[in-house]
């Protein structure tokens, strides 16, 4: 069983005795995956962009963190393209986790279902146009959950 730490808006949490707290089972592959819609790839290289250091699994992350060239298509040609993106970039999540030897029975991920969206009530909102929308949901033997929704300008 794998065991990681507990994050709460980005930092690590401290028990009251001082001790850090851990997760495992479905919290610690809910919080993975956030991981990974937050971390972008580096698919061409086997180096991060910020400062050289040598990745483990350069396709480990999501190439919409770094896609700036959508904002020239329609909405659902953005849609279309996100949606192929997602698929990629989850089967490789996906595969890098099953391919891990400490994975417990909680940690398995049978499905992750997600809806790519644009919300069209703030038509007038410049920003808002440029932003896609994904609510994800992630199903394991345990249980089903609702993984949260990410954003992502795309001009």
């Amino acid at each position: 069983m794998a065991l990681g730490l507990q994050m709460v808006a980005g930092d690590f949490v401290i028990n009251p005795n001082g001790s850090v707290a851990y997760v495992t089972d479905t919290a610690k592959a809910t919080r993975d995956f956030i991981k990974m819609m937050q971390t972008p790839t580096s698919l061409n290289t086997n180096t991060t962009v910020d400062n050289g250091v040598y990745r483990y699994n350069p396709t480990y992350g999501n190439r919409l963190v770094s896609i700036k060239a959508l904002g020239s298509m329609t909405q659902d040609q953005i849609i279309a393209s996100v949606n192929l993106i997602l698929a990629q970039d989850i089967q490789n999540y996906v595969d890098a986790q099953d391919a891990r030897a400490d994975q417990s029975l909680g940690e398995i991920i049978l499905a992750l279902n997600y809806n790519v969206y644009f919300k069209t009530h703030y038509a007038n909102t410049p920003e808002v146009l440029n932003t896609v929308y994904i609510t994800f949901t992630m199903t394991t033997p345990s249980t089903t959950i609702s993984v949260g929704t990410f954003s992502q300008q795309v001009s």
